[in-house]
């Protein structure tokens, strides 16, 4: 009994060594993207969108929605990880997309369909905005630091704010 033990240590002892333990990798090389400038879509059909502004430090983006009775569907920009869900209502959501990049989005009027912890995809449904109160924040962290969300965002995206917004980044 003694040998087998002593043997079955031995094998899972040399493959930790072997393969490493993980120490100084990005936990997020998993989805592919370990130091990659995301490319951001907006949080919701481009067409539901009915006004934007750039705050005064260009660290957010103030996304108006457009629409006057319905709720209108929130999605992930972004694969990553939801790292926090702050508020009693509105709820702000942050994403973290990789080692350098994380994503915040914020006056969510409906309780996140997502709980900290969860890996989410491009695309997928997280709450909703009501349109009685039709504005969302959006904020784009590089290295903690909040960053102009417009650097990000793909072409579509960044047309279709650039149409309210004539404020570029630096």
């Amino acid at each position: 009994m003694n040998s087998k033990l002593t043997f079955a240590f031995t094998i899972l002892l040399a493959v930790t060594l072997f393969a490493g333990c993980g120490e100084g990798k990005d936990p997020y090389e998993i989805f592919g993207n370990s130091q990659a400038i995301p490319t951001i879509a907006l949080p919701m059909d481009v067409s539901n969108v009915g006004g934007a502004a750039i705050s005064p430090a260009k660290d957010r983006l103030d996304i108006t929605v457009a629409g006057t009775t319905a709720t209108v569907p929130l999605v992930s920009p972004v694969n990553g990880i939801v790292t926090a869900i702050d508020g009693v209502g509105p709820y702000t959501l942050t994403i973290f997309h990789n080692s350098r990049f994380s994503i915040q989005i914020g006056n969510l009027g409906t309780l996140p369909g997502v709980r900290v912890g969860d890996a989410v995809i491009e695309g997928q449904i997280l709450a909703a905005v009501y349109t009685i109160s039709p504005l969302i924040y959006f904020s784009v962290f590089q290295n903690g630091a909040a960053v102009c969300p417009l650097v990000a965002f793909n072409a579509t995206a960044r047309d279709r704010i650039r149409a309210f917004t004539p404020v570029p980044c630096p």
